[in-house]
């Protein structure tokens, strides 16, 4: 079987799943985590024009440049959203309890924020590693009013976490993989 078969029966099999290792070490989508670059080139692995191919790989190069700050952007993002624009970045999101008040918090990591309100459908249909480990994703933020106590200290800063995308497949089916890979010889599994 050649390397183009293997690779197409791997796409059969395995939609959404097969991913080119080597586009992900080219150098200007390497400043993400490996992993975020793969899961961004699975979404395109699957074209097999090399025209369409190479322009949605352009687009994804686009979208981690663009997304991904530096900290140099900091403070350009955040004056989009205090200028009540939204914006969206490439970001590790922990979700923590304010037990006090009973509310949730985000932390911003490329922003260095660590109070900005997340809605809780945010945590309650993504992800609850949110409220653990922190997950990487893409995030969408806007300006809010800031939440205050009864003394009138402010709880929250004026940024709302309002959609969250994550960057993990978190509802993988062992069953249906290991059913799946009785499809490929132990030679055509090593290989691939």
């Amino acid at each position: 079987m050649t390397r183009n078969e293997l690779n197409a029966k791997l796409r059969y099999y395995f939609p959404g799943y097969v991913v080119d290792k080597g586009l992900s070490s080219r150098q200007d989508i390497k400043r993400v985590p490996k992993f975020v670059s793969e899961h961004m080139l699975t979404r395109i692995s699957e074209e097999s024009d090399s025209k369409a191919f190479n322009e949605k790989l352009m687009k994804v190069i686009e979208y981690v440049n663009t997304l991904y700050p530096e900290p140099k952007d900091k403070d350009l993002i955040l004056d989009k959203i205090f200028r009540k624009m939204k914006c969206k970045i490439i970001d590790e999101i922990k979700v923590e309890i304010d037990e006090k008040y009973g509310i949730r918090k985000a932390t911003i990591p490329s922003l260095n924020l660590r109070n900005a309100m997340i809605k809780d459908s945010v945590v309650d249909a993504n992800n609850e590693q949110l409220l653990s480990t922190g997950v990487l994703g893409l995030v969408s933020l806007k300006y809010s009013l800031l939440l205050i106590d009864e003394k009138e200290r402010d709880l929250t800063l004026p940024v709302m976490l309002d959609d969250f995308k994550p960057f993990h497949v978190s509802n993988i089916d062992l069953k249906d993989f290991i059913k799946k890979k009785q499809h490929f010889s132990l030679d055509e599994w090593i290989d691939s």
